[in-house]
């Protein structure tokens, strides 16, 4: 399997770059049902001193990193199976699993961190990107600290939300807050495509923006 270093965060100290956290990605191996990102490990590459530090062993599928740095979300990289999502505190090495959902048969990836790293958000799924069985997204919220399940979204609540009769694709891409999700999805056809908000204490989903998410902006 061909494998690229994919940065995933920058630290930083007094406007200078300090440090670059980053892991190894799957390249140009293809497959028209794989829904995860394929990675593995997690490093931290210090451009003070040119040490290299590895923070995931290659025995994880990195899927996400906290705003401060210091949780990590992995599953098992074992080419596969229906595996659970795993909290890692990277300062004390240990870990918080986040049972699936007896629902799902497809894992869980894709995970984001909300920006006081108390709450992550992930996908998990059943059935399959070609249609049979008809494929079944499902967002979910937890407590990032204890691990207990708070919310879910399923494809439903988001084409409601979107204005559509279907929604074939969505995964979390980020929190505006503490309280608010935001989640990509794509309706029928995968041209049609939205930002949605999900409030998950009030548990309610509105259109945020028509368009696909490209990532924040900080001043």
């Amino acid at each position: 399997m061909g494998m690229v270093l994919l940065p995933v965060a920058i630290e930083a100290a007094g406007g200078q770059p300090q440090g670059v956290w980053y892991a190894h990605t799957a390249w140009g191996i293809g497959g028209v049902d794989l829904i995860y990102p394929i990675n593995r490990g997690l490093y931290f590459y210090d451009l003070t001193t040119g040490e290299n530090r590895m923070a995931l062993n290659l025995d994880r599928n990195y899927q996400g990193i906290s705003p401060d740095r210091k949780l990590a979300a992995s599953v098992p990289f074992d080419g596969g199976g229906n595996k659970a999502m795993s909290i890692h505190h990277l300062e004390t090495g240990t870990m918080v699993d986040l049972a699936l959902n007896p629902s799902t048969d497809r894992g869980a990836g894709y995970a984001v961190f909300s920006p006081s790293a108390k709450f992550i958000a992930w996908l998990e799924a059943s059935g399959s990107l070609t249609g049979d069985p008809e494929f079944q997204p499902l967002v979910r919220v937890a407590d990032a600290v204890g691990g207990s399940i708070l919310a879910e979204m399923n494809k439903t609540a988001a084409a409601q939300a979107a204005g559509w009769g279907l929604v074939s694709w969505m995964k979390p891409v980020g929190f505006l807050s503490d309280q608010t999700l935001l989640v990509e999805a794509r309706g029928e056809n995968w041209g049609s495509v939205a930002v949605l908000a999900f409030d998950f204490s009030a548990n309610s989903v509105r259109l945020f923006h028509q368009g696909s998410f490209s990532g924040f902006a900080y001043p």
